[in-house]
């Protein structure tokens, strides 16, 4: 009897199941409170970190910080659109190789498989990103959705396991109905806290549970309508709780950072030495900040913060130094030597950053009032919050006049995000060939820009049309379906037959939900005689839009092309019935009757 009691008492434990929540676009100041219940009983039952930090603002350098330890400019993704380099050890992986299974569960596009932050995960679900409002940019689903997702995930996985849920809906556009005194904000953060709870009820105390958020949202704080620009509390401070084994129950003051969750996580499931934050004292550990989005957006300089104690430094690249929390003053002149104290230390952690050069603009175009590029400095976003406003509006679909967006086109020449946002808006008025001109000459990395450019003076300028085509060859960025597409028609009518097909097979083998970027491509591969391929792109588009005519009748044809006659006269007869057209019915009276 008591060598039996021995051995059970010698077993290990088993260890404790990690499910790690994060809401994207949340701020602290928002959460944990009345108008959350859910994620409040959470709170009460673990560990509270009072002042928590993201060295991001931005979703997925956030979210690669969190799951590999380091900050941006350790880890190397400084933006969304990155990758995670596949030399990163991720959370996942570590726990993958301690014997857990993996899951996540992401919400909206920026997360995507493809941007390298699934190593690890023995699945990886991202669904059916749907846009949005008008904003395209940031394909999403809904909490209750995301919730359900990860019910399914869970009721097949083996313990232990690391499910991480990742949740978009405190992301604009705020389409939730308001209830009573609260903001269009507040009510997307009150949905998301009721469909947090059917997941939530899913694990017990002895899962470990760590929510969090990536970053804030200034919501108009020191003129910054969203996040991704400036460094303040708005959008670095997030919520943080841990709960379950291990965790006591407490507020904890000082600071946090969300690099200390990975080594906190494992700390907690055995797997660590380092315990972080689990020490689960007040301590106020300095946090780095940064973001590239002023630069990368709107050819601006990149912002960097530093923060310790009472104290934030900002470097724009001019100084500022803020006293926390209210930042609502400047007092780098009555501190210059807590503010130099403060870069040192920034300067030591952040390292040197590469800038991109000024651009020489063609004199044509500054005299048709650009400013010149090669004499401008880069600029500071925290001069330029009307720059910001613009491109806000550009991204969240707000109608701008044509003269006024080529008005801010030319004022701000260097500026990627208003540019490549601002020329879908002027195609078919007078000023979109003297914008795309410039655009073209100007972003030579981005595949759009140079896509259109190709395919709009292919057959009036081919000089200009086979520049772009090869920066379009050229680039290392990813290239969006439509970009390729459009390249493959440019390089077709250039007579680069060979670059045509190789830009359409790139096309055909990325994944689309957008169903007129499906029937751009597959009209394009069907004029290149790849009938199966379109065949099969065809039926999707007349699935999701059965009175599409057009479509209809395309199918029908590339269907002809391949002799299957009966299939081909069905679709014309569809294509018929919506739209009588000669051409189509005297094509489908040569195929004889039914």
């Amino acid at each position: 009897m008591t060598l039996l009691l021995t051995l059970a008492c010698s077993r290990p434990a088993p260890q404790p199941n990690l499910l790690m929540v994060t809401l994207d676009t949340t701020r602290a100041d928002h959460v944990l409170n009345g108008r959350t219940p859910v994620m409040a009983a959470l709170g009460a039952r673990g560990a509270v970190f009072e002042r928590a930090l993201t060295p991001v603002p931005i979703t997925l350098p956030a979210h690669t910080t969190l799951m590999t330890g380091l900050d941006p400019q350790q880890h190397g993704v400084r933006n969304n659109g990155y990758t995670a380099p596949a030399s990163l050890q991720t959370l996942a992986e570590t726990l993958a190789a301690e014997g857990y299974a993996t899951a996540a569960v992401v919400a909206a596009a920026p997360l995507r498989a493809s941007r390298g932050l699934d190593q690890g995960f023995a699945h990886y679900d991202e669904g059916d990103l749907k846009a949005v409002g008008a904003d395209i940019h940031a394909p999403e689903r809904g909490a209750e959705e995301v919730t359900a997702a990860a019910l399914r995930v869970l009721d097949g996985l083996p313990e232990p396991w690391f499910v991480w849920v990742h949740y978009f809906d405190p992301h604009a556009p705020w389409t939730a109905p308001v209830e009573g005194d609260e903001t269009p904000y507040q009510a997307e953060i009150r949905l998301l806290d009721s469909a947090l709870k059917p997941l939530l009820d899913r694990v017990d105390g002895d899962d470990l549970v760590v929510l969090t958020a990536d970053h804030g949202e200034a919501l108009g704080q020191h003129g910054e309508p969203t996040h991704g620009y400036f460094l303040h509390d708005a959008t670095l401070a997030v919520p943080l709780v841990l709960a379950g084994p291990g965790v006591p129950v407490k507020r904890v003051g000082g600071t946090a950072r969300l690099r200390d969750v990975h080594d906190t996580a494992l700390y907690l499931l055995g797997l660590g030495t380092e315990p972080a934050l689990a020490s689960w004292e007040a301590v106020d550990r300095p946090a780095y900040a940064e973001t590239l989005m002023p630069m990368e957006a709107l050819g601006l300089d990149p912002v960097f913060a530093w923060s310790s104690g009472d104290l934030r430094l900002v470097e724009s690249p001019t100084k500022r130094l803020f006293v926390l929390p209210e930042e609502t003053v400047d007092v780098v002149a009555q501190r210059m030597d807590d503010a130099e104290q403060l870069s040192k230390a920034l300067w030591a952690e952040r390292g040197p950053l590469p800038l991109p050069a000024g651009r020489a603009m063609d004199p044509e175009l500054v005299a048709l009032g650009y400013l010149d590029a090669s004499e401008l400095g880069a600029g500071e976003v925290y001069d330029n919050t009307e720059l910001i406003r613009v491109s806000m509006a550009l991204y969240s679909g707000t109608d701008l006049e044509t003269d006024e967006l080529m008005e801010v086109l030319r004022a701000w020449p260097t500026a990627p995000e208003l540019h490549h946002r601002g020329l879908p808006l002027l195609a078919g008025t007078p000023h979109y060939e003297e914008a795309l001109r410039h655009a073209a000459m100007t972003f030579t990395d981005d595949p759009t820009i140079q896509a259109q450019a190709a395919y709009r003076w292919f057959r009036t300028d081919p000089a200009v049309a086979t520049v772009a085509l090869d920066h379009l060859l050229a680039t290392e960025r990813t290239v969006p379906v439509a970009a390729l597409v459009l390249g493959s028609k440019a390089a077709m009518g250039l007579g680069r037959a060979g670059d045509g097909e190789a830009l359409a097979g790139r096309a055909m083998e990325r994944e689309l939900t957008n169903v007129d970027v499906r029937y751009d491509r597959a009209r394009l591969i069907h004029g290149m005689g790849w009938l199966e391929p379109a065949v099969a792109e065809y039926r999707i588009v007349v699935q999701a839009r059965p009175e599409d005519a057009e479509a209809w009748r395309n199918l029908g044809y590339a269907l002809a092309g391949m002799g299957r006659t009966t299939e081909a006269v069905e679709a014309l007869d569809r294509s018929l019935a919506l739209e009588d057209d000669l051409v189509t019915r005297q094509r489908r009276d040569q195929l004889g009757p039914d």
